[in-house]
């Protein structure tokens, strides 16, 4: 009997400690634990493109601190206020995430577009010792591009099929007499290209050509040549052979350009680094082609007017879509298009002011 009563007391014991430790525990809680209120991450109205400081804001009550994470591999960021900013160095989705109090969290998916070709046109190559655009056979030329926008450059002569030289400044000596189509393309993209034509043609007397123990003299200082601050962003225009200009103006052309990069430049009008004229080269200058815009029919310069209308309405342009719908052979410029344009937070709603 007496084995039987401390059998009891033990078991009475043991119960009795769990018990106090799960009140010890559950008081501990009570008075460490915090409620967890909602939180929403907010996006600023930046353009979601790469390479752009975009704001972020954890909208919840009584936060302290906040732990970011952007899902770029970039290291967390520990912040005392609500409000932040990053940049995405590359386009593409990232999930980002925000921890408020140690414990109360959201997240967001965001999509990061390509930056845009918007550049002034490459200015001018300088050609030193090519006078009135001639040069002479077998006499070496002088060629540089000075643009500034410039971090490769791929020169081709007209006299092979590969590249000629590689450099921001060139030399080249021709083989063969007539016209010549100089081409140099600027940082590997083919809308980069700037096209120039000079005429070869032989030596003919001392008095058109140095002497032969004369050194060349080149230019000792680069020469700046200007573009008009209204040219259009890319020029692909060559400029013709010299003894042609007078009697023929070249023909209008437009440099290639995709429906993503379209709708990319078309993203930022709303917040005017883009407009109409920046587009106008892709239409050879035509502003006012037919463009369809969520169903309705407006010219190209309404249709910008009304996506700068949507920043001012406080409406943030979630989805883009361009649709080149009728370009012009030979000339490649562009006479219509459809573009179809979502609003953020209304699904599947499509702008109409």
């Amino acid at each position: 009997m007496s084995s039987f009563f401390r059998l009891d007391e033990q078991v009475f014991f043991t119960m009795g400690g769990v018990c106090l430790l799960s009140l010890i525990i559950v008081i501990f809680r009570y008075t460490t634990d915090r409620p967890c209120f909602p939180v929403a991450i907010q996006i600023g109205d930046d353009p979601m493109i790469e390479d752009v400081s975009i704001r972020f804001k954890a909208q919840i009550e009584g936060g302290k601190n906040y732990s970011w994470n952007f899902g770029d591999s970039t290291q967390v960021s520990d912040d005392q206020t609500a409000t932040t900013s990053h940049r995405f160095k590359k386009a593409g989705k990232y999930t980002v995430s925000v921890v408020v109090n140690g414990q109360c969290s959201d997240f967001e998916t965001v999509t990061i577009r390509e930056k845009p070709v918007i550049s002034i046109a490459p200015l001018m190559p300088i050609i030193d010792g090519v006078p009135n655009n001639i040069a002479y056979l077998n006499v070496p030329v002088k060629f540089a591009e000075i643009s500034n926008n410039g971090t490769s450059w791929e020169w081709r002569f007209g006299e092979t099929s590969i590249v000629d030289a590689r450099g921001q400044i060139a030399e080249y000596t021709f083989k063969t007499i007539g016209p010549k189509s100089i081409t140099v393309t600027i940082n590997g993209k083919p809308e980069l290209v700037y096209h120039k034509f000079i005429n070869v043609i032989e030596k003919q007397n001392e008095k058109n050509s140095p002497k032969a123990n004369e050194p060349r003299k080149y230019l000792e200082r680069p020469l700046v040549v200007l573009p008009d601050p209204q040219a259009p962003p890319l020029n692909n225009k060559p400029d013709g052979p010299a003894e042609n200009q007078s009697k023929k103006e070249p023909v209008k052309t437009a440099p290639p350009i995709t429906s993503e990069q379209l709708a990319n430049m078309l993203n930022l009008v709303p917040d005017g680094a883009v407009t109409a004229g920046d587009i106008g080269p892709y239409t050879c200058g035509n502003l006012s082609i037919p463009v369809t815009f969520n169903g309705k029919s407006m010219t190209l310069t309404e249709m910008c007017e009304k996506l700068k209308r949507a920043k001012a309405n406080k409406r943030k342009i979630k989805d883009l879509k361009v649709v080149v719908l009728h370009q012009e052979p030979g000339t490649n410029c562009i006479l219509s298009m459809n573009i179809t344009v979502t609003i953020k937070n209304w699904i599947g709603k499509k702008m109409d002011e």
